[in-house]
């Protein structure tokens, strides 16, 4: 039998006292799993929200909203049932969506559809998207006027306009009223009453345009 000496024994002892204990992780392994454990959550998803509105020819206009933030949104509109389109159009970081709503403006037949979304800041201003059906085989994007600062400024279409706009059907006719603010008003008291801006959808050159047709003024 070969003998053990007294060098070779303290050499094994040694090596058998390096070694960790079953089921004993090292300090570096404590720290990697304490990491990974308290790692920070991923954020959740947005929300989407998709909504169906068919016209009065059986078509399906298909408008779904995704959450970014509380003040901000991606919208998708789609179609189901137009013959010569598939596609869908996207409006990205847009004020969140309020209201849908479907007018045939034109009298041709054919409904479009209007998105309207609002800021979520004091004056909550309300904004107009719309699209135009090319007698249900495709649909484009209708020219919306926007409201410039020239509108608001005195004599202006929009004159004491400062937000707080509802947008809403009446007849043929979409119609936006607003309180109207005078001078030092406050946010929460104008004083210069009502005034409703009614719009009627035309031809234009290369697109549908959504133009204002009278306006309307109350105390």
């Amino acid at each position: 039998m070969k003998k053990i000496t007294p060098a070779l024994f303290a050499l094994v002892t040694l090596a058998a006292c390096s070694q960790p204990a079953p089921g004993n992780t090292t300090k570096a392994d404590s720290a990697a799993m304490t990491t990974a454990d308290t790692a920070a959550p991923k954020a959740p998803a947005p929300s989407i929200n998709a909504q169906e509105f068919q016209t009065k020819t059986g078509k399906t206009w298909i408008i779904s909203e995704e959450k970014i933030s509380a003040s901000q949104s991606n919208l998708q509109i789609g179609t189901r049932g137009f013959s010569a389109v598939k596609d869908s159009v996207k409006i990205e970081g847009t004020d969140p969506l309020e209201q849908v709503i479907l007018a045939d403006l034109n009298k041709d037949g054919f409904e479009e559809v209007y998105l309207i979304t609002r800021s979520t800041g004091s004056g909550s201003s309300a904004t107009l998207h719309g699209f135009g059906s090319n007698k249900d085989k495709s649909f484009s994007g209708i020219h919306v006027q926007e409201v410039t600062d020239k509108d608001v400024y005195k004599g202006g279409k929009f004159e004491g306009y400062m937000g707080h706009d509802s947008i809403y059907l009446q007849g043929s006719l979409l119609a936006r009223q607003f309180p109207v603010y005078k001078d030092g008003d406050a946010n929460a008291a104008p004083t210069g009453g009502k005034r409703i801006i009614f719009y009627t959808l035309k031809a234009g050159e290369a697109t549908w345009q959504l133009t204002i047709s009278s306006m309307a003024q109350s105390k």
